[in-house]
């Protein structure tokens, strides 16, 4: 009887690493003040502890609650529209919008 040993590959543990640290990654982890530029200004992303969020441009204000879910970061807007992002790589937050392009945030400020 001959006795196989398992080879596990580098990258698979990176995976794992990587997926067991999103999979515990939560509201308090992601709370905080976070901010993209953009070419006519700062966007700012406010994620509370309490789930209540803005989104705040030069010109306007809009209010979502959030939520982490299914290793995603949920935003969800009054209007019932939702926006998922990847969870926070090095301390940066991409947002992928439609007819806007990628917006990359970065905190700025831990919750509190």
């Amino acid at each position: 009887m001959t006795r196989k040993s398992l080879v596990i590959s580098p990258l698979l543990v990176v995976a794992l690493l990587l997926a067991l640290g999103c999979a515990r990654t939560g509201v308090s982890d992601l709370a905080g003040r976070w901010e993209a530029k953009t070419e006519t200004g700062v966007v700012v992303l406010i994620l509370n502890e309490d789930g209540k969020g803005a989104w705040r441009t030069e010109m306007d204000e809009v209010t979502f609650r959030w939520s982490v879910r299914d290793g995603r970061l949920m935003l969800h807007a009054k209007s019932g529209g939702v926006v998922a992002a990847a969870l926070p790589v090095e301390g940066r937050l991409e947002l992928d919008l439609p007819s806007v392009g990628t917006l990359r945030f970065t905190r700025v400020e831990r919750g509190k």
